[in-house]
């Protein structure tokens, strides 16, 4: 079910759990009108910001879970380094 209230003249939505100010929902449509869906200047600098606030060197955004997964078990099987060995259990 989806609810939207309008509070301190922000709009949010809820659906879930899950809710969206209104700024969040400009910012999406903002990217759309860009054209630019996927790796944008905004995914960018939410990486660098993303790598700064955690204290990494390197931040990667990815469009799911399963992706992010994905991505860490090549990182684990990289054979420049030897984190995981060939009978290890992930």
């Amino acid at each position: 079910m989806l609810r939207i209230y309008f509070v301190n003249s922000l709009l949010y939505i809820f659906k879930g759990l899950k809710a969206f100010s209104l700024n969040d929902i400009l910012n999406g449509i903002k990217v759309l009108l860009n054209n630019q869906i996927t790796m944008s200047e905004i995914t960018e600098k939410f990486q660098y910001g993303f790598a700064k606030y955690v204290g990494a060197k390197y931040a990667l955004m990815v469009n799911s879970g399963s992706s992010a997964n994905l991505l860490a078990a090549f990182a684990l099987v990289n054979p420049r380094k030897k984190n995981l060995l060939t009978l290890d259990k992930l």
